[in-house]
């Protein structure tokens, strides 16, 4: 007979019969979503609590400056670094190649053959040929929804 696993909710719980009829019903049919995987990501994403606030007062102070009035003011190259470092490098955790030298996930200025250059681009540098991910920025007064011709 095998081992029962530990749950991660060891103590009484709120809605203990309505659980329990979950429980029995997912057992009887393939579930969309593995419900220990639920929980255990769930548990993760708590312990980086911190993490993610400070990524979302990130987000939203890049939201507040667009908002305000104060972002249409600047032109696209004054901050473009900024925007990348701050959103893609500390709000979504890309590497940037100050931080470490060997093997980074930010480019900035990547070049592009036959076109010129990104703003930036997301992959495994230096070690893959081609980024995963090319970023162009424009302005905040860029219409992009515009048909671009």
């Amino acid at each position: 007979m095998g081992r029962r696993k530990p749950t991660l909710d060891e103590g009484p719980s709120l809605y203990e019969a309505q659980e329990r009829v979950v429980r029995r019903r997912v057992s009887r049919q393939r579930a969309l979503f593995i419900p220990r995987l639920l929980t255990e990501s769930a548990v993760v994403l708590a312990a980086r609590r911190d993490e993610v606030d400070r990524a979302h007062q990130i987000l939203l102070r890049w939201a507040d400056l667009e908002s305000s009035g104060r972002l249409p003011q600047h032109r696209e190259t004054s901050i473009d670094g900024q925007f990348l470092d701050q959103v893609f490098g500390e709000a979504l955790g890309y590497t940037v190649k100050t931080q470490n030298p060997q093997t980074w996930q930010l480019e900035h200025q990547y070049p592009v053959a036959g076109v010129g250059q990104a703003d930036a681009a997301l992959g495994n540098f230096p070690d893959d040929e081609r980024p995963a991910v090319l970023i162009e920025l424009k302005d905040a007064n860029t219409d992009l929804d515009r048909d671009r011709e």
